[in-house]
């Protein structure tokens, strides 16, 4: 199987570095640069380099608390860069529309080359027991049936796990009924509907009732707008 879109590498003794030590912020815009800057020469851009804007890295590092989403703060970000400047991890130059990223020594550490024992006498052998491995799990797993991305996602939304299998029972068989933004319609219910809030969520149907249900087609109460009300994450 060839998984899209290429790797990176990254060292065990990562965990002996500067920045497993530096705030859950920074060790996520570093791992979130490795992943985004060129692993070749290009027109504009070196190997190991990036353009990065603040606005897209608060969009692609955001998470939901319930229905709402959340994002790191400019401020955040730019002592995140700080950090990782300051470390000898990457270096910097602003532009006009953003930052231009540097990642120092990223062909050694982006390079299987550089990690001991690799040859390629190792490297046939562990394909090998990766093959073999492979063809071992999929004898075991071929009896179950695995679950889409889709129906995992409203799955991670939806607030009562239970009875998985008879969900995804459920979910096939109305698969070509379900919307697209399923996982937001269940995240708006948690927002809003005023049964699922009672009794600490005792009437939250169960998600196989609620997929033979067509949950996704039920009507809310409107939403009380706040006026001028900033965001909690700023």
């Amino acid at each position: 199987m060839s998984i899209p879109g290429g790797y990176i590498l990254q060292p065990r003794k990562i965990d002996e570095s500067q920045v497993m030590h530096e705030p859950p912020c920074t060790r996520e815009i570093w791992f979130y640069i490795l992943r985004k800057v060129n692993f070749k020469d290009s027109a504009t851009l070196k190997r190991g380099q990036g353009f990065f804007r603040y606005s897209d890295i608060m969009k692609d590092l955001c998470w939901y608390v319930g229905y709402r989403e959340q994002t790191y703060s400019k401020t955040q970000i730019a002592k995140s860069l700080r950090r990782l400047r300051e470390g000898n991890a990457i270096e910097t130059t602003k532009t006009t529309r953003g930052v231009l990223i540097t990642v120092l020594n990223y062909s050694v550490y982006q390079n299987p080359q550089s990690y001991e024992g690799n040859n390629e006498g190792n490297t046939k052998e562990t394909r090998r027991q990766q093959c073999d491995n492979t063809i071992t799990k999929e004898r075991i797993i071929k009896k179950k049936e695995e679950y889409s991305c889709e129906f995992q996602e409203f799955w991670a939304a939806y607030p009562k796990k239970k009875s998985k299998d008879r969900a995804w029972t459920a979910w096939k068989n109305r698969r070509k009924e379900i919307p697209d933004n399923v996982a937001a319609i269940v995240r708006e219910n948690i927002a809003r509907n005023k049964n699922w809030k009672k009794n600490g969520g005792q009437y939250i149907p169960y998600p196989a009732s609620w997929i033979n249900a067509g949950g996704w087609m039920d009507e809310l109460e409107p939403a009380v707008v706040e006026v001028n009300r900033a965001p909690d994450w700023y």
